[in-house]
């Protein structure tokens, strides 16, 4: 069975002109730490990344995204929030997972609301201060499970 990571975007990007991958363009501290565990080769290889954007909604990590600057906003969650839902509802009907970890602000987990996350699947909320979510991100990433 996979693993689930639920991260959102970052407003730190790379400026690269073009598409690139979204675990490319983000370049906050959370896409950090998960390029490193990459490049050390201590990525859990049972991983799917979905990111909710402020700009495209749920995207898949790998989904090749332009240079944008927008901010998460209660009117831009009510505005994202029913193609969210509907994404990631069809995506949880089809994938099968032993865990699923969420790592987002209020803000963007208000955009949750309606999803059905699988009650028999372990779910891991991150807490606590960002040196404390990194810190537990870094953990569960390189867990095999």
């Amino acid at each position: 069975m996979r693993c689930l990571l639920l991260i959102s975007c970052s407003s730190r990007k790379s400026k690269v002109s073009g598409n690139i991958p979204a675990m490319k363009r983000y370049d906050g501290n959370t896409y950090r730490v998960i390029r490193k565990a990459f490049r050390d080769g201590s990525l859990r290889p049972d991983l799917d990344i979905k990111i909710i954007s402020a700009k495209f909604g749920l995207i898949d990590g790998l989904s090749a995204i332009p240079y944008y600057d927008q901010r998460i906003t209660k009117a831009v969650v009510d505005q994202l929030k029913p193609q969210i839902t509907v994404k990631l509802n069809e995506y949880l009907k089809v994938e099968k997972y032993s865990e699923i970890y969420v790592d987002l602000g209020k803000d963007y987990l208000a955009a949750l609301k309606g999803v059905t996350l699988p009650a028999n699947v372990k779910q891991i909320y991150a807490t606590g201060r960002i040196g404390q979510r990194l810190s537990s991100l870094k953990k569960w990433l390189r867990d095999s499970g």
